[in-house]
């Protein structure tokens, strides 16, 4: 077992305070980590033998990586200048850059990276209250590849039974997996339902279902068009004091989530 150490601060790699990170199959090691003093958290790379690396922010105080391909490109999320909004980043060769958002939202997130760089993670437009990537409870999932960002909301068919809240991963095939909220469910995290979309020009869809799912849709870009492969059925409750309470025993388990800002309608 390796101490990886921190970047001068008492906290790194805490699930509980979310700085948990990943590792790619070169053993590089991303996270998050508390400063000297504990007041600010930046994003580290850990490349053998050591030390981390900070891989500093877009302005703000605050950073944190969620991901690292084997190229060594990392990605995650930070706070702007004023520490009142965030941005997904992305770390190559060095430089940050700032990822963006879509539609002129307030936020983004980035979560994982495959080795192609296509990145996902999700937008929104207002802040939650919590520094976690979640922006406020519409968030929409989000691809960014080759220079371009897309909701994945419009790379699926408009009659879909999820609406695509956040994407957590993506494979070397552009596989991309994440949460969504059926009809009826107002939080994707008291009634999501996971999802998987398969690109339609990788050969693992169905070709025919792609072209016909897409007939007739303008809203669907014809750079990547993508297929859910699983749609729930079954709609989630809607906001009720039985999920308020749901919500109470979250915020009791996770309070920094910003699960006890809910107030049932």
């Amino acid at each position: 077992m390796t101490d990886l150490g921190t970047l001068g601060g008492s906290l790194a790699g805490s699930e509980v305070a979310d700085f948990q990170g990943a590792i790619n199959n070169l053993g590089q090691v991303v996270g998050g980590s508390t400063l000297s003093g504990d007041l600010a958290f930046h994003p580290f790379l850990w490349t053998k033998p050591g030390p981390m690396q900070d891989l500093n922010t877009l302005g703000g105080d605050n950073a944190t990586a969620y991901a690292i391909n084997d190229a060594g490109e990392v990605v995650g999320v930070s706070e702007l200048p004023g520490d009142k909004v965030f941005d997904a980043f992305l770390w190559k060769n060095g430089q940050l850059t700032d990822l963006g958002t879509v539609g002129g939202d307030a936020c983004s997130c980035a979560s994982a990276i495959n080795s192609s760089g296509q990145i996902v993670g999700c937008h929104g437009s207002t802040v939650a209250d919590s520094f976690h990537p979640a922006c406020d409870t519409s968030q929409h999932a989000t691809l960014w590849e080759h220079g371009e960002k897309f909701d994945l909301n419009t790379l699926i068919p408009p009659n879909s039974d999820l609406f695509l809240t956040r994407a957590y991963a993506i494979n070397d095939h552009g596989v991309i997996a994440g949460i969504g909220n059926p009809p009826g469910c107002p939080f994707d995290d008291v009634c999501g339902h996971a999802f998987v979309l398969i690109p339609c020009d990788d050969g693992r869809s169905n070709a025919g279902d792609c072209e016909g799912e897409a007939e007739g849709t303008a809203a669907v870009p014809q750079t990547r068009p993508a297929l859910v492969t699983q749609n729930p059925t079954t709609s989630g409750p809607s906001p009720s004091e039985e999920m308020a309470a749901i919500r109470a025993r979250l915020a009791h388990r996770y309070p920094h989530r910003g699960f006890g800002t809910y107030q049932p309608k």
